[in-house]
C-alpha cells in the first residue's frame, strides 16, 4: 500500500472530509454560490467576464467524454506498437474514468439534488431522494460533480503513473472543479464530494486491481 492510499485511509483524511462537507453543505453552498451570481461581471479576474470565459473553456477539459477518449487512444497506441508501460497507463486512465462515469450518473440520481440555478429561479434547494424516478432530471443532478470526480481521477492517476507531474496535474484539477462553483453549475459540496471521490477511487481502483500488473512491468522495465 503505497504512501498516498495509507493517507486516504486514516482517520485525518476522513475527519477532513466530514467536516469540509459539513460546513459547505451547512454554511458555504448557499453564500459561495450567491457570491459568484451577484458579483459576475465585475472586474475581478475571478468573477470578471473574461474570467467567467476562462473557466468556462477550462471547465471543458473535465467533460468525461474528452478525458475517456485520449485514455482510450493511448492505451490503444501501447498495444499497436506493443509498448507495455504506455498500454498500462491508458487501460489504467481509461478504467477509472469510464467506471466512475458509470457511478456519478447513478449517485446523481439517487441524491436528485437541485442546482443553484433553480435555487435562483425558484427557491427550489435540498435533495429530492423521496420524489418519484420520473421526476429526475438535470436540473436534478447537481450531487455530486461529475466534472469534480473526473478531474481528480486524472490528479490521481497522474500521481500515481508519473509523481513529478503531479504539481501540474492538481493545479488543472482545481481550476476544472472550482469552474464549476464560478460558473454556477453546482454547489460547494457537490464539488468537494467530486474530488474526495475521484481521487479516492482511482487509489483504491489501482491497490485493487492494477498495483501487482504495474509492478511486474516496472520490474521487467528494470531487467532490461
Amino acid at each position: 500500500m503505497n504512501l498516498n492510499m495509507r493517507f486516504i485511509l486514516s482517520v485525518r483524511y476522513y475527519l477532513f472530509s466530514t467536516v469540509s462537507l459539513f460546513l459547505a453543505l451547512l454554511y458555504l453552498d448557499e453564500f459561495v454560490a450567491r457570491f459568484f451570481r451577484d458579483h459576475a461581471g465585475y472586474s475581478s479576474v475571478w468573477i470578471s467576464e473574461y474570467g467567467r470565459q476562462f473557466f468556462a473553456h477550462i471547465t471543458v477539459l473535465a467533460e468525461p467524454q474528452y478525458a475517456v477518449i485520449p485514455a482510450s487512444l493511448w492505451w490503444l497506441y501501447g498495444r499497436y506498437y506493443r509498448d507495455e508501460t504506455i498500454k498500462f497507463q491508458g487501460r489504467f486512465a481509461f478504467m477509472c474514468l469510464s467506471v466512475t462515469g458509470l457511478i456519478v450518473p447513478l449517485l446523481k440520481f439517487i441524491f436528485r439534488r437541485a442546482r443553484p440555478s433553480l435555487f435562483f429561479t425558484d427557491g427550489i434547494a435540498g435533495f429530492f431522494l423521496y420524489k418519484p424516478f420520473w421526476f429526475f432530471s438535470a436540473k436534478y443532478a447537481s450531487f455530486p460533480s461529475g466534472h469534480s470526480v473526473s478531474s481528480f481521477v486524472f490528479l490521481a492517476v497522474v500521481s500515481i503513473l508519473s509523481p513529478k507531474h503531479r504539481l501540474w496535474a492538481g493545479i488543472i484539477a482545481t481550476l476544472c472543479a472550482l469552474s464549476r462553483v464560478v460558473l454556477g453549475a453546482h454547489y460547494l459540496s457537490d464539488v468537494i464530494v467530486g474530488t474526495l471521490f475521484g481521487y479516492w477511487f482511482a487509489h483504491f481502483y489501482y491497490d485493487r486491481f492494477f498495483r501487482h500488473d504495474h509492478e511486474h512491468i516496472q520490474s521487467s522495465a528494470v531487467r532490461v
